[in-house]
Order: C-alpha cells, then sequence, then structure tokens
C-alpha cells in the first residue's frame, strides 16, 4: 500500500517536472535541488526508472533559461551597479545551491547510499553539480565587468583549488629561501598567504592575487628584502606584520638622522603618495581593510606630530626669559655619532661620574647642537654611544691625538718623567 510520503513525492514531482521554457524561475530550480532531490525526499520512497532522466531535462532547461535571462539583461541599459548587484546575487545563489548537492554527495551519503536506485541518484547529483559549475564559470568569462569577485567558491570549487594555492605557495616559499635565506620577509609573506586558505574564505580575489604576486616576485631579474618589500607594497599587502616590518625599518633610519627637523622632513617625504607602480595591481590582501600606504601615512604623520611636539616643547624652554639665564647653548664641530662616543668616554673614565645615563645624554642634547642638528634627539645620541661605528673611533681617536699635541706643544710634557 503507498504510504502517504510517496503519495507526497507524487504530487511533487507532478508540479516540478514540469517543462517551463519561457517562463523560468528561481524558485522551480531551488525546490528541485533542495526538496525533490534532496536525500531525506528520496529517502524510502519508488523513483520510477524514468524519472532521472526527466530530472536531467527539468535541470537543463532552468539553467538554460538563466543563461538567457542573463544575456538579455546583462548587455542591456540597466545601471552597472545594479547588473553588477544582479549577476552578484545569482553566483551567490548558484554557489548555495551547488553546496546543497555537494553536501548530498558527502556529508548525506548514507541518506541515499543504500536506495535500490542509488547509482541514478549519485549521476544526477553528478550532473547538476557539474552544470552548475560550469554555469560558475561561463559568468566569470563572459561577464568580467559585472562578475563579484569577493563572492566565496563553492565548497567544490575549494576541494579543487586549495591544493593547487597551498602549491603554489610553496613553491613561491621555496624560491623566497633560495634567493634570501633567513629573511623575516620571507616568513611574513607565507605566513600571511598561507591564512588566506581557509576554506569559507577563497573566492577569485584571493586565487588571483596569491598567483598575481607570486609572479611578480618570481620574474625579477634580482630579489632581495627591498625589492621583495616594495611589491609587497605595489600589491597591497596590507597585514599587520608587514606594517611592523616596515615601520620597524623607519624607526631604525630615523636614529640615523639626528636632527628632529630633518627627522620631520623625511617622515613627512614618507607620508606623501607612491607614484603609479609598474605592476599596475589594483587590488589587496584584505580588501576590505585600510591600503598599505594609508596604514603607513598615519602612523608617519602620528609620528611627525609627536616630533613637532617636541621641538615646540624645545623652542619654548629655549625662549623662556626666566630659564634664558641657565640655559645655554653651543655648538659643535662634532657629529652627533663622534659627540656621542665623546660623552661615553668621558663617563668611562670618571670624569662625568657613570650615573643616570639619560639624563646627562639629555642634558648634553639640550645644550649642544650642530650645524645639521639644531635640536639633537637624546634617544639617538644615546644608541649611538654603544652602536659604534670603526670610523667615528678613528676620528675621536686622532681628535685626541692631537688635543695630547696640543698640550705638548703648550707645557712641553710629553717627556716629563711620571713617578
Amino acid at each position: 500500500m503507498t504510504s502517504h510520503k510517496q503519495i507526497a513525492y507524487v504530487k511533487m514531482i507532478l508540479i516540478n517536472l514540469k517543462f517551463y521554457p519561457m517562463n523560468f524561475s528561481f524558485r522551480e530550480l531551488h525546490i528541485h535541488i533542495t526538496i525533490s532531490i534532496a536525500p531525506d525526499t528520496l529517502c524510502g520512497v519508488e523513483i520510477p526508472e524514468i524519472l532521472p532522466k526527466f530530472w536531467k531535462v527539468n535541470v537543463f532547461n532552468q539553467l538554460t533559461e538563466l543563461r538567457l535571462q542573463l544575456a538579455d539583461y546583462l548587455p542591456g541599459t540597466a545601471k552597472h551597479s545594479d547588473k553588477k548587484a544582479a549577476l552578484s546575487s545569482v553566483q551567490q545563489y548558484l554557489v548555495r545551491l551547488s553546496n546543497s548537492i555537494n553536501s548530498y554527495l558527502l556529508r548525506e551519503y548514507r541518506k541515499w547510499s543504500l536506495h535500490k536506485e542509488s547509482s541514478s541518484i549519485r549521476l544526477h547529483y553528478l550532473y547538476v553539480l557539474s552544470e552548475i559549475e560550469n554555469l560558475l564559470a561561463e559568468i566569470h568569462l563572459l561577464y568580467p565587468a559585472y562578475y563579484d569577485a569577493n563572492v566565496k567558491y563553492s565548497d567544490f570549487k575549494v576541494s579543487r583549488i586549495k591544493p593547487s594555492l597551498r602549491n603554489r605557495i610553496i613553491t613561491l616559499q621555496t624560491f623566497l629561501l633560495n634567493k634570501m635565506p633567513g629573511s623575516k620577509l620571507t616568513d611574513i609573506v607565507i605566513c600571511e598567504l598561507n591564512k588566506l586558505l581557509r576554506p569559507f574564505d577563497l573566492n577569485k580575489t584571493i586565487d588571483e592575487y596569491i598567483n598575481e604576486l607570486a609572479i611578480a616576485i618570481e620574474t625579477r631579474p634580482v630579489i632581495d628584502d627591498s625589492v621583495l618589500l616594495q611589491i609587497l607594497i605595489e600589491f597591497n599587502f596590507n597585514t599587520k606584520p608587514l606594517v611592523s616590518y616596515k615601520i620597524d625599518i623607519v624607526e631604525f633610519e630615523l636614529t640615523e638622522v639626528y636632527g628632529l627637523h630633518d627627522q620631520i622632513e623625511k617622515l613627512i617625504w614618507l607620508s606623501k603618495p607612491n607614484t603609479p607602480s609598474a605592476s599596475n595591481f589594483t587590488g589587496a590582501l584584505y580588501p576590505d581593510r585600510p591600503s598599505i600606504s594609508e596604514q603607513l601615512s598615519s602612523f608617519y604623520l602620528e609620528k611627525v606630530a609627536h616630533l613637532e611636539k617636541l621641538v615646540a616643547a624645545k623652542r619654548i624652554a629655549l625662549n623662556d626669559r626666566d630659564e634664558m639665564t641657565e640655559i645655554f647653548r653651543m655648538s659643535t664641530e662634532l657629529s652627533v655619532p663622534q659627540l656621542a662616543l665623546f660623552i661615553r668616554l668621558l663617563r668611562e673614565k670618571g670624569v662625568i661620574v657613570k650615573k643616570e645615563t639619560g639624563e646627562v645624554f639629555s642634558f648634553f642634547a639640550r645644550h649642544i647642537y650642530t650645524d645639521n642638528a639644531l635640536f639633537i634627539s637624546s634617544k639617538n645620541m644615546l644608541k649611538k654611544s654603544t652602536e659604534v661605528e670603526y670610523a667615528t673611533a678613528l676620528k675621536l681617536w686622532t681628535l685626541l691625538e692631537d688635543m695630547l699635541t696640543w698640550l705638548d706643544e703648550s707645557f712641553s710634557i710629553r717627556d716629563y718623567k711620571r713617578s
């Protein structure tokens, strides 16, 4: 005796297997995939031998009608933004249907695998999945101007593309390790690219970004940290580790600039928009985040504001009439690194008590200036007192010899026998 479930299923088939060559609607395709051929629906019901053929024709007609609708609408007079929104909705809809079929084949396999028509069911699932994936590929090829590259790939597409992208990243990693062994920047690039391979995030934008970036890196005739950094900035590799890496470089470069005004000038120059790159790449690692140029410019301008406040505070102190009697500034012909080493020498040999290091260097920075550094950074001077270059030590040695010569010439003490 026919069960109520079988009767309901037959009624549904009679409704859904009508042909709609001229009156296509998403509703029919949705009902067919999510209800008519869902494993829960098929479980325990008889499937006539001819039914899978009707299924196939039904799906073919519905997808063909969708193709015709797209071909009619997208070249039409609607606004570009409306076309993009419409096509994006179609893409997302097809991806959801593809994911449903993929789930039937994998996660819900046991529900239909024991059905006596399981072979026909499986073949139909594979047919529908193939047709939907083919249509998604056609949309990208035929309508690139309206295609939404940020729509997530279907589960089926991810299962095919993810291993390929992983191998692409491994190839890039091998290339960089051979060219730049031990590079911190290489570690940042590979780590951040691997983060993009999360299944629920993969889309056409990420797919193209990884491949285009790898090609840009591997085709450069010379590759080192500076070249790689420039490529990453051109490709808007807007991730926090790279921003921090670039900021560390700038902070180090500022330690080589001894005048506060010169530091400000350098930062303002860095904050200016970059000239267009040769790559003409307009994407980003993370399109929904501020670009790397914007993040770096924000840091540069914040640093400029801090330094300007510091300069203003120093200028106010110098112009304060109550302090002018106490503050005396003098110029030196020593460079800042030479002055820093000289101060250290005085402290090491007990001329100045070796206490309160920061305050000592702040004192000298406040009261002494050079032609190239009207306001000396005490932080930079302290750093230079410990990170001494050989040329700086040699220059100071020559100066000390000249001082000894002057003492001898003035007081004839070179040959004096000391007890």
